[in-house]
Order: structure tokens, then sequence, then C-alpha cells
């Protein structure tokens, strides 16, 4: 998973201000909240299908983080 922070960290100091660079990681930070959406859209449409074949859905599972 891409993470935010960390990216956002690398960037140099002198670069932190550019409208550029502030666009980008903004539009990133976007991008990875929608792929999660998705993934849990993902899951649920799979868990439907699951249940409507009779079998069961996948364990859900806390995440340790």
């Amino acid at each position: 998973m891409l993470k935010i922070d960390e990216i956002k960290q690398d960037v140099p100091d002198e670069d932190r201000g550019n409208p550029t660079v502030i666009l980008l990681l903004e539009f990133l930070e976007q991008q990875a909240e929608e792929i999660l959406l998705l993934k849990e859209q993902v899951q649920q449409i799979k868990d439907e299908n699951a249940r409507l074949k009779k079998q069961k859905p996948k364990p859900k599972i806390k995440s340790s983080r």
C-alpha cells in the first residue's frame, strides 16, 4: 500500500511549498482513498457472489496496524 506520509517526508524541503508538488500529493492521497474504497467494494461483491453460490465469504480479520 502506498503510504502518503512517507512520500511527503521524501519530498525535499525546498519543494514542499511548490504548488505543483502540493497538488500532486493531494491527488495521490485522493487516489489512495479511492483505491481503498474500491477494494472494499470488490470484496463485498466477492462475498455476495460467494453467498449466492452457497459458499462462505472471506472472514473479516482485523489488521494488526
